[in-house]
């Protein structure tokens, strides 16, 4: 139609280690934006499909991706779940996931790297687990921005072939689109 303004999905950032998203005041654009939200989930996953090939698990020994793997391999008991609160709001704040964190879920020290993308794979795997388990959109918010994350740097994930786990993170965006999908099934929302 002349003159409609087409909605799109406006969170992807290359540059998102240096300037964060904004999702303050974020409203909801109706269906176009969902579909500008699938085509853009879409487009990452048909990268991280092409370099599948050569995919492999990781060997990342920081003492944040250890505490993930541990709550993705055990079922997350109720006293494990404050901790993964703690880590929500940490990374909530500062969109951020450091490799190392005291047992408050603070940084070390300002030299702690927080750019290893499979560290954002696996507490969206931890997200999904959650999400799927209690239903509580926290976890869903929290999904999203990690999987923008992923997908605005993508291209990284590409160039690090060696240390990149393409079938976790395709299968993180293959689970949030399917919780998108439920979601919408269940509002009677045609995607």
């Amino acid at each position: 139609m002349i003159g409609e303004n087409k909605i799109i999905y406006k969170y992807l950032n290359e540059d998102v280690f240096n300037n964060k998203i904004n999702y303050s005041y974020s409203k909801f654009g109706g269906i176009e934006f969902l579909k500008s939200w699938e085509e853009k989930r879409d487009k990452c996953l048909d990268i991280l499909l092409k370099n599948n090939a050569g995919s492999h698990k990781t060997e990342d020994d920081s003492r944040t991706n250890i505490q993930l793997e541990r709550w993705l391999n055990n079922d997350i008991v109720f006293s494990e779940l404050d901790k993964v609160h703690l880590l929500i709001k940490r990374f909530e704040v500062t969109k951020r996931i450091y490799e190392f964190y005291d047992a408050d879920f603070r940084r070390i020290n300002k030299d702690v790297t927080y750019n290893n993308l499979n560290l954002y794979i696996n507490f969206g795997l931890v997200m999904v687990k959650l999400f799927d388990r209690y239903k509580h959109l926290q976890y869903l918010n929290s999904l999203l921005k990690l999987v923008d994350i992923i997908c605005s740097r993508i291209n990284e994930l590409n160039q690090n072939a060696e240390t990149s786990n393409y079938r976790a993170a395709s299968k993180l965006l293959w689970a949030e689109k399917r919780i998108i999908k439920e979601l919408c099934e269940n509002k009677n929302i045609d995607l």
